[in-house]
C-alpha cells in the first residue's frame, strides 16, 4: 500500500495495475486486503481478475464503456465498500 500511495494517478497513466492483495499466512490461509482494492477502485481502476495472491486492475478510461456500465449497473466494482 505504502507504494501506491506514492503514485501521482492524475498524472500517471498506468492502463494495468497487477498488486499482491492477499496477505501471507504460515497456516495458508491468506485474507484479500480490501482496503488495497477499495483505494485502486476510488482512483478509477476496475478490479478484472484476481488470481489467488494477486490482483489486476484496468483503467477506467482504457476500457471502453466502463464507466458508463457501471453506472448502468451492468458492470459492478468488486468489493466496494
Amino acid at each position: 500500500m505504502e507504494i501506491l500511495n506514492t503514485i501521482d494517478y492524475k498524472s500517471t497513466y498506468t492502463k494495468v495495475i497487477c498488486v499482491e492483495t492477499l496477505s501471507y499466512f504460515t497456516k495458508g490461509k491468506g485474507k484479500k486486503d480490501i482496503n488495497i482494492i477499495n483505494f485502486l477502485q476510488e482512483q478509477d481502476y476496475i478490479l478484472y481478475a484476481y488470481i489467488y495472491i494477486n490482483s489486476i486492475f484496468f483503467r477506467c478510461t482504457c476500457w471502453v464503456g466502463a464507466s458508463e456500465l457501471i453506472k448502468q449497473g451492468r458492470m459492478r466494482l468488486f468489493y466496494r465498500v
